[in-house]
């Protein structure tokens, strides 16, 4: 019983904070059941899980394993936040930024490009059957950081360097990701520029706005094989800075 319940602490953190398994618009049973299925799949393949018998209390050890889990999520969101971004630059440079509707993967606000991104990201995530790979990260977390193994300190702040690291690295994920529609945009509004500078009475603002809509959302579309790839390379660096940050605290 005990290598099932360390397996379900750790993958209910990942289920319960990863963007890619609904959020909070996921229904708690179903959430518990996605958990407790990755849970029976880790302990069946992991005969080792508690073999050596707990350190701790086990109220400290489920505790210590939704920790590792919150980890791995909390990289999930950070992948997922750089795809939102880009979409929210692209409507920022087209004179959008205020709208906003609702996003369940992420429980915030983005603008409706971004909403867009992450929808489309989503979409493509489980379709290339990339939940399989989040699964087999959350199995091979026990290698770096075993359930019964210590958790070394001295690890923690190379940890957050790594962290960090993945912080920046995303961040410009997420301009090269929106460079195409925000330099269009940027364009866009140098040539109705030109035309207001010629003709002072034309109503230029409102039509750059239906003009900009047009290009962001029509590179959007055409630039799509290139951010299937430039998602591929942002859920990439989320494995490794996950693989990196767990080596780091399991001391190895």
């Amino acid at each position: 019983m005990e290598p099932f319940l360390l397996a379900f602490a750790r993958a209910a953190a990942v289920v319960a904070l990863h963007p890619v398994f609904g959020g909070r618009s996921l229904p708690r049973p179903a959430a518990a059941g996605v958990a407790a299925a990755i849970a029976l799949a880790v302990a069946g393949l992991r005969a080792d899980l508690a073999a050596g018998g707990l350190p701790l209390p086990l109220a400290m050890m489920l505790l210590r394993e939704a920790a590792v889990g919150a980890m791995i999520g909390a990289l999930g969101q950070a992948a997922f936040g750089a795809i939102e971004a880009a979409g929210r630059l692209a409507d920022d440079a087209r004179g959008a930024g205020t709208a906003q509707t609702y996003a369940p993967q992420t429980e915030t606000f983005p603008s409706p490009l971004a909403a867009l991104e992450l929808q489309l990201a989503t979409a493509v995530f489980w379709t290339a059957g990339l939940h399989a790979t989040l699964v087999a990260a959350v199995a091979s977390s026990y290698d770096a950081i075993p359930a019964a193994g210590p958790l070394h300190r001295a690890g923690e702040g190379t940890a957050l360097g790594v962290m960090l690291g993945v912080a920046g690295q995303l961040a410009r994920s997420a301009l090269g990701i929106a460079a195409p529609a925000v330099a269009a945009c940027a364009v866009a509004d140098f040539l109705f520029g030109l035309v207001n500078r010629a003709a002072p009475q034309a109503n230029v603002f409102f039509m750059s706005l239906a003009a900009k809509l047009c290009l962001a959302t029509l590179l959007t579309a055409a630039t799509m094989p290139g951010r299937v790839e430039a998602w591929a390379r942002v859920w990439s660096a989320e494995r490794a800075a996950w693989a990196e940050a767990a080596a780091a605290l399991g001391g190895r």
